[in-house]
């Protein structure tokens, strides 16, 4: 539900999330939270939140010691790269219901997965 506010009251209006079947589903690793630039009256123009993938690096134990050493070096000096995955700016009351929604989203996984251990757990196990 979605306040709406009219010049008397605030009235409830139902939200349809329309395409969420068909949304394609992008893994992140990566995120950065960041407060907007400042507005004419100083306050920070909402939150920007970015989401990204960067993938491991592909060190070979196999590879000749000299290259390997050489590959970690280029990568600490450089950096692994993340790829961009979406960039969304957002009001700071909006930010309350993200937290509120991951914060219950990540009680249940963990209700979900604290069950899933207990069961798989054998009769008498520590």
């Amino acid at each position: 539900m979605n306040d709406v506010k009219t010049s008397a009251d605030t009235i409830q209006v139902r939200t349809v999330w329309t395409g969420v079947e068909s949304a394609h589903a992008l893994h992140a690793n990566q995120a950065i939270a960041q407060i907007g630039p400042s507005q004419s009256d100083g306050r920070p123009d909402g939150i920007f939140l970015t989401f990204g993938s960067a993938a491991n690096p592909a060190l070979m134990g196999d590879a000749d010691p000299e290259a390997t050493r050489e590959a970690i070096e280029r990568i600490m000096a450089e950096g692994v790269k993340v790829n961009i995955l979406g960039q969304f700016h957002i009001s700071r009351s909006l930010v309350n219901d993200v937290i509120k929604a991951l914060q219950t989203v990540a009680e249940m996984y963990d209700a979900v997965e604290a069950a899933r251990t207990h069961a798989v757990r054998p009769e008498g196990g520590a």
